[in-house]
């Protein structure tokens, strides 16, 4: 017999694993205990046959193990296995917010959860993740739920996040009228509100919901007032996967992400119109309204599961002002002034909702095949690691629009959750709180900063604040970089479509061909770009005023003055603002009140087939149907000659120096026929294009960071 040390690195706590150790001991009658390192898991365990037990180890379910250290210590002849109280260590990796298990009853505990679901990341104060160190210490273990825990065999043992209301956890719902604590009233008072059309604040995993009726146009009317939300559509909280199949198209990687642990918003294309309308999840052309995509999900807590339980749908978004942080704290809500279904567990790190997006497209075999486009890493992925090997250790503070930042360890790169624009005071507030919150819980101390290349960028300012080396890195250039860092490229094409970005040159960018070598530190060659057109600022709003700057001829007297005496304008090379340029010309979409929204329904109207749209009453419009099937031709000609377009400069490149991998990154390849027109197109290439990280600003922290490790001071 002989006894061995090891330490277990990666994500090995809050999923389980010392339970799991515990039981591959048991069963296999060995001696020695598992405690938490810190933010590693160390076993001392006597054994003949150690091949055996970590062949076990790496099993686990949930676990991901980047390292495993082995060393043969002095014969202890221990006498049983246990689990041993933790220690303080270097932390590692941090578990993320795990939704809770379907198979678990609620209606008498809402708060229960297993060694494999519940909350994690927002509950964390200190590691290692032991109970005395997150939030719910507040909430001493009852009698039953300190047996549950004890007994290590089953699904709660040692469990973390186990609370119930007798350990003190409690349901409220406050009213404007009354305080009602007495506990499954709360919650059915709750639903009975919102079935009568109100709307309610629900205290969620990360954040605050609010929470509604879809089916009732005039609360959502109300709740569009309230967060001053003009057209962008609302997610929908689904009871169970039949229900979401009842209403949407449903493939079977849309089915895997929707009961993954993350529960993120996944987008779905319609099947019917019943609450469409309310949400905002439709195109409306002259009162036709045809069925589009809506953000939908499931429940990840207790909570959540009793209200869909008696509510099969519901609208859930973020409570806050739009353009803000969600609302995570107790005081903070009741300035809504909404009734409050909430608790007195704190979060003490607030988190949005994630939201994917699957694209499908037919690949070279012709066979149906799919890309998960992420649009908000959040919930659920937070602070999961994405590899990444760096000389050096790095802060990567990204941009300003949907701001997310990451750290680098060497070995890995641990992005923030998305946190919003940082034009916005209070996003600003909570990026730099939790930039220094990343900093002190990963104990974290950078050797460089990487940020944009954007003077006026408060990104940029932040980066200015620490007394380290900072190196600047085109926007574009990082977009590209991702892509090349999640798959380990050393060459590509790299094509960048957004709506802006700062250029090396003092232009906006956005429509940008580059040749990416591994010489002199990865050179980027800006081989080309979309023609420069001269926009007039604020035109990222007015797809109408861009139109007129792309097609001058046909402006207003005002709007060409203005153009030709270089009032007010910037030079642009923008993919994006061409998208709403021909928005505009195409299917007359005028306005962006939100970031995307008319390239979005410009999508979706070229997505339409001719048979869809009979379910609209011809005989009463026919002409706005015929309208409407001009629109649809014609939105899908213009994706098609952007397609033509990457197809024609690749194959020039491309012939020029023999490269045939495609990187694509920006925020116009959240665009899924723009997507799976290229796949089809250049078939004979390798196309890739970010999933780990978000496509859009979200991911170019993890570009920065990659890009960062090569230089030490100067500018690329």
């Amino acid at each position: 017999m002989k006894q061995y040390k090891i330490e277990i690195l990666g994500l090995v706590q809050g999923i389980g694993f010392r339970p799991a150790i515990f039981n591959i001991a048991k069963e296999n009658n060995l001696n020695g205990y598992v405690e938490n390192l810190g933010g590693c898991v160390l076993i001392v365990i006597e054994t003949n046959n150690l091949d055996a037990f970590i062949a076990k180890i790496k099993l686990i379910e949930k676990a991901i193990i980047s390292d495993i250290l082995i060393k043969e210590i002095p014969l202890q002849n221990l006498e049983e296995f246990k689990i041993k109280q933790s220690e303080n260590g270097k932390p590692s990796f941090i578990p993320a917010d795990v939704g809770m298990c379907f198979d678990h009853s609620y209606i008498d505990n809402p708060f229960v959860s297993c060694i494999h679901c519940g909350v994690r990341y927002t509950v964390i104060e200190n590691l290692p993740y032991d109970r005395e160190n997150t939030s719910l210490r507040e909430f001493p273990l009852c009698e039953n739920c300190k047996t549950d825990y004890e007994n290590f065999g089953s699904k709660f043992g040692f469990a973390q996040g186990l609370v119930c209301y007798d350990c003190g956890l409690d349901l409220y719902y406050d009213t404007p009228n009354k305080l009602i604590t007495v506990r499954n009233n709360a919650i059915l008072n709750a639903i009975e509100d919102v079935k009568n059309g109100k709307i309610i604040a629900v205290k969620g995993v990360g954040g605050y919901h609010l929470a509604c009726s879809p089916f009732n146009e005039e609360t959502v009317q109300k709740l569009r007032l309230l967060k001053g939300r003009e057209t962008k559509p609302f997610a929908i909280m689904a009871g169970s996967i039949s229900d979401i199949e009842n209403c949407c198209f449903v493939s079977n990687k849309e089915k895997e992400l929707l009961l993954s642990d993350a529960r993120p918003i996944v987008i779905l294309k319609l099947k019917t119109n019943n609450f469409a309308h309310s949400v905002g999840c439709e195109i409306n052309l002259n009162n036709i309204l045809a069925s589009a995509t809506c953000g939908i999900f499931l429940p990840s807590t207790g909570i959540e599961k009793i209200l869909t339980d008696n509510l099969d749908y519901t609208v859930m978004t973020s409570a806050n002002i739009s353009n803000e942080p969600i609302i995570y704290d107790d005081a903070a809500i009741k300035k809504l002034g909404v009734p409050v279904l909430g608790h007195k567990r704190r979060i003490v790190r607030p988190v949005e909702d994630s939201v994917i997006r699957v694209i499908n497209f037919t690949n070279t075999t012709k066979e149906l095949s799919s890309i998960t486009c992420i649009i908000r890493r959040a919930k659920g992925y937070v602070p999961l690691p994405i590899p990444l090997k760096t000389n050096k250790k790095i802060l990567a503070l990204g941009g300003d629009l949907k701001a997310c930042f990451a750290i680098c360890d060497g070995e890995n790169a641990f992005l923030s959750p998305y946190i919003g624009d940082l034009e916005s005071k209070s996003s600003l507030d909570l990026y730099k709180k939790t930039i220094h919150d990343y900093l002190e819980l990963f104990d974290f101390k950078p050797d460089i900063i990487a940020c944009d290349l954007h003077p006026d960028y408060h990104s940029v300012k932040m980066a200015e604040s620490f007394n380290l080396p900072i190196i600047k890195i085109q926007h574009h250039k990082a977009h590209i970089a991702s892509v090349m860092a999640e798959y380990n490229l050393t060459e590509c094409i790299g094509i960048a479509f957004d709506g802006t970005g700062y250029g090396e040159d003092g232009n906006i960018w956005g429509g940008e061909f580059f040749l990416v070598t591994p010489n002199n530190n990865y050179n980027f060659s800006r081989e080309f770009h979309l023609p420069y057109t001269k926009l007039l600022k604020g035109c990222e709003k007015d797809s109408q005023k861009t139109y007129y700057c792309v097609k001058p001829e046909n402006a207003p007297e005002i709007i060409k003055k203005a153009l030709e005496n270089n009032i007010n304008t910037h030079l642009s090379s923008s993919i994006g603002r061409l998208f709403d340029a021909a928005s505009y010309e195409f299917c007359g979409l005028t306005y962006n009140s939100y970031e995307g929204e008319v390239a979005s329904k410009f999508e979706q109207f070229a997505c339409f087939e001719e048979k869809s749209l009979e379910i609209l009453d011809k005989n009463s419009y026919n002409k706005k149907y015929s309208e409407l099937l001009k629109m649809q031709k014609n939105a899908f000609r213009f994706h098609k000659k952007i397609a033509d377009l990457v197809l024609e400069k690749c194959d020039l490149i491309s012939k020029k120096t023999g490269v045939k991998n495609i990187a694509l990154s920006g925020g116009c390849f959240q665009n899924g026929l723009l997507i799976s027109l290229i796949k089809e197109k250049l078939f004979d290439y390798n196309i890739y294009i970010n999933q780990k990280s978000p496509v859009n600003d979200g991911g170019i922290c993890l570009g920065q960071a990659w890009l960062a490790d090569f230089f030490s001071s100067q500018q690329i």
